[in-house]
This record gives C-alpha cells, sequence and structure tokens, in this order.
C-alpha cells in the first residue's frame, strides 16, 4: 500500500443463507445484522414500508464495516465497497439517491463509499404492529429528555409547528413509562 493509499475492503451483505463474492467479506443478515423491531412496532405512527428497513440495513451495514477495518494509524480514511440487497435497487440506485447517500457517508465518516443496491431474493418480514395513533393533526415528531439541549430545539420547533409538534419522551427510570407531549400539553 502505497502513503496515499486508503485501506480498502469489500462487504457483501446478503440474505440468511446467501454466499457473498469470492473475496468479499461476508455480512449475513440474520447473523452479523440483528434487528429487533418488536420493541419499535407498538409506536409506529405510520404504515410499515421495506424501505425503512432497507435504511436500518444500511446503517447497521455502515456500522459493521467501520467495526471490521481498523483505522489507520496514520491518516483517518478508509475506502469501502458494500454490496447491499434491498427491496427496490432502482430507488437507491437513482443518481440523485445515490449521490446524496454517498456525500452524507463520507461527510459523517471520513471514509471513502462505494455503495451497490441489489434486488433482495425475499421481502423482509414485516413487523406486526399496531399503530400509535394520535389525533392532533401532528406534523413533527422529536425525541425530548426535558435537558437544556431538547427544551431549546423543542422551543425552536414550537415557534414553527406550534400545537403540531410532538415531544416523545421515554422515561429511562422506568422501562414502562412513555410520556407524549403535544404543543404544550402532555400525555402520559
Amino acid at each position: 500500500m502505497n502513503d496515499d493509499e486508503l485501506p480498502a475492503i469489500q462487504v457483501q451483505v446478503h440474505e440468511e443463507g446467501g454466499r457473498s463474492r469470492a473475496g468479499w467479506i461476508p455480512c449475513e443478515i440474520g447473523t452479523n445484522l440483528i434487528f429487533k423491531t418488536h420493541n419499535l412496532a407498538a409506536y409506529f405512527f405510520a404504515k410499515w414500508e421495506p424501505v425503512v428497513f432497507d435504511l436500518m440495513l444500511l446503517a447497521a451495514s455502515v456500522e459493521f464495516c467501520d467495526r471490521i477495518q481498523r483505522r489507520p494509524a496514520l491518516g483517518w480514511g478508509r475506502a469501502f465497497e458494500l454490496r447491499l440487497p434491498v427491496h427496490d435497487p432502482d430507488a437507491w440506485n437513482q443518481k440523485s439517491a445515490s449521490d446524496t447517500l454517498h456525500d452524507a457517508l463520507e461527510l459523517l465518516t471520513g471514509d471513502q463509499w462505494k455503495v451497490t443496491f441489489i434486488k433482495r431474493k425475499k421481502s423482509a418480514l414485516e413487523p406486526a404492529q399496531e399503530l400509535f395513533h394520535l389525533d392532533t393533526g401532528a406534523e413533527a415528531v422529536i425525541p425530548f429528555s426535558d435537558g437544556l439541549d431538547s427544551r431549546a430545539v423543542g422551543a425552536l420547533m414550537a415557534e414553527e409547528y406550534g400545537s403540531r409538534l410532538v415531544r416523545v419522551r421515554l422515561d429511562q427510570r422506568k422501562k414502562t413509562t412513555l410520556k407524549i407531549r403535544l404543543g404544550g400539553s402532555s400525555l402520559s
């Protein structure tokens, strides 16, 4: 490797029982990437969409790459080539989506990325869900911790959205408590 060359790896994400290309590091969904969506399912605001699963898979795959390739002793960046099975590869491979994704990944990680999206063989299992209905006309939802940063962001967002802003707080002291603030009021 030259001084200006980045350490590089190729990672093939594949569905359970699938195989990766020769010379590529395998990353199996269900073995290396495990999703437990049942805790989220009770709080869905809308119908489950496969693109949400694909986005979670992408984020998990980026973390997988980060963990298996150490950063060089001198320098920072690495080069990753990632193949990822998704429900709608045409949407992900559109130039505008692909360029935006690559720009964001490179900005956030300091690494070089080449992500190729391929068609899944089987659709991901749809999580069992019940919709979490809010009859408030909500247009924006933000996490809220009662900390100074949450209060500041909440106040700024409330100026724009008013009562159409939903603040969601998961109380860490009691695992069963969910607090939702609707505009200025609060539900427990």
